[in-house]
């Protein structure tokens, strides 16, 4: 790796691995993956798929107006190209970003939080059970 890109990088890296952000990733308390900007991102460009970095930006772009503003940013995008689109265009991108408004006003209700968080610490402790009880199943040099 060029030196330029190391030190460019390792201030982020050391950040990334500062133990108070490291703490409270502990017992699945990170962020909800369907609200974050990444998870956008890689919706319109999987990782599964290898696209280019032209084709990641673009997925980037569209991921900043869709987490800002919604599907509607896609008529935006839409006329700002020169391109049409129709009544159903617009009736299904409303419909959406209703849905979207919907469904994190009932993720921040009381009940619905204190359920995700018994169900994400059930498996935590199912997945912890299961480390616990499982053998080594790969040992380098010993066969």
């Amino acid at each position: 790796m060029p030196e330029a890109v190391s030190k460019a990088i390792k201030p982020i890296f050391k950040d990334l691995s500062h133990l108070k952000l490291l703490r409270r990733c502990l017992g699945g308390k990170t962020q909800h993956p369907n609200e974050s900007l990444n998870s956008l991102i890689w919706k319109y460009s999987p990782k599964t798929i290898g696209s280019s970095i032209t084709i990641t930006r673009i997925a980037a772009f569209l991921a900043v107006c869709d987490y800002n503003d919604g599907h509607k940013s896609q008529m935006d995008i839409m006329n700002a190209m020169g391109l049409t689109y129709n009544k159903n265009n617009v009736i299904t991108a409303k419909d959406v970003d209703k849905k979207c408004l919907s469904t994190a006003f009932k993720r921040i209700t009381a009940a619905s939080l204190e359920s995700r968080n018994h169900k994400r610490l059930k498996l935590a402790k199912e997945n912890m059970k299961f480390k616990l009880s499982e053998e080594c199943t790969y040992d380098p040099g010993a066969y």
